[in-house]
């Protein structure tokens, strides 16, 4: 299979709250620790990546937020503004052209501008040069997708324009787009879900439309917050002798016995779903452990991104998608 981190353009989905924007950081770190130049693209959205690293939310302009990491905030309002200015070489005459009220409402009824608008700044960033032209600005830029609906008819948009019309500027621009996220050497559509029964169903139906919809070529299944391994027999047997003979008369060691039962209960209840992403999802499947925190900062992203980095390693090297070496294999408590 191709490498993840030979790809310059990492696009990740799926269903909302499944963690996204947390996949998003540890790829970037485990990008960043591979001495790859990185940018992490959030889309119209509150920016969530900064704080992660500890660093102020940043806005349209790139900010750095870690050694080798920088962070964007793009919407299509800024995109318009860069695109305009772009085209018409001066902000005033953008500024009479575009900054009025007739045409702010002409535009905002346009069905699909600001999506195509976002595009159009991320496949710039993606050609994005420095040193007069000899090498790409980054190695890696890994945008932090939408939720699975809106993101499926915001990729599929260059080919419908495509569809309706073959020539002029915006048939050129669309093309190119479509170029970028068709081209398997540069491109991965990476799929994220939690083990729970809509997520897993959104993420199976997410990538035979990836497949068959938007024909983008498919990087990796990234499964997270996957609850601790659950007893061994031996264990359970211990368990339940402590419960008849002793923790009646010890409320501190039935708390804790508590919370292991309820430890317990929750990993039997993902493992179907785990065991129905493998089979179901059709690409490789990364199983990510669940993070005991009540706030994400970098020592948990950073933990989570070595874990990552260590499984795509394994996968890669596995001789077949899905082999042994992409799971959660390790019986530990995280």
């Amino acid at each position: 299979m191709t490498r993840l981190f030979d790809k310059r353009f990492l696009i990740v989905s799926g269903k909302g709250g499944t963690g996204k924007s947390t996949l998003c950081a540890a790829l970037a770190l485990a990008a960043a620790a591979r001495g790859q130049r990185v940018v992490v693209a959030e889309l119209n959205v509150r920016p969530r990546i900064p704080a992660m690293f500890g660093v102020d939310s940043g806005g349209y302009a790139p900010i750095p937020v870690h050694e080798g990491i920088e962070a964007i905030r793009i919407t299509p309002e800024e995109s318009m503004r860069e695109y305009g200015v772009l085209k018409l070489r001066f902000k005033r005459i953008y500024r009479f052209v575009f900054e009025n009220e007739t045409m702010r409402g002409l535009t905002g009824m346009l069905p699909g501008l600001k999506e195509l608008l976002l595009l159009g700044k991320l496949h710039a960033m993606e050609g994005e040069t420095v040193r007069r032209g000899q090498r790409p600005r980054w190695d890696t830029l890994i945008v932090d997708g939408p939720a699975t609906g809106h993101c499926v008819s915001m990729f599929r948009l260059p080919a419908v324009i495509l569809e309706a019309v073959s020539a002029g500027p915006l048939a050129d621009d669309a093309r190119r787009i479509q170029q970028l996220l068709q081209d398997e050497t540069r491109t991965a559509f990476n799929i994220a879900a939690v083990p729970e029964e809509m997520a897993v169903q959104e993420a199976t139906e997410l990538s035979a439309k990836v497949t068959n919809v938007l024909k983008i070529h498919k990087g990796l299944a990234l499964l997270n917050m996957i609850w601790p391994p659950g007893l061994a027999s031996g264990d359970e047997a211990l368990l339940d002798h402590l419960r008849r003979s002793v923790a009646r008369h010890d409320p501190v060691l039935a708390g804790l016995l508590s919370a292991i039962s309820e430890s317990e209960r929750r990993h039997r209840h993902q493992e179907p779903m785990v065991q129905r992403m493998r089979e179901r999802v059709g690409l490789p499947v990364i199983e990510l452990p669940f993070l005991f925190a009540r706030e994400l900062n970098l020592a948990e992203i950073t933990h989570l991104s070595q874990r990552l980095d260590e499984k795509i390693e394994r996968c890669e090297s596995a001789t077949r998608p899905g082999a042994p070496g992409c799971g959660y294999e390790e019986r530990e408590l995280q």
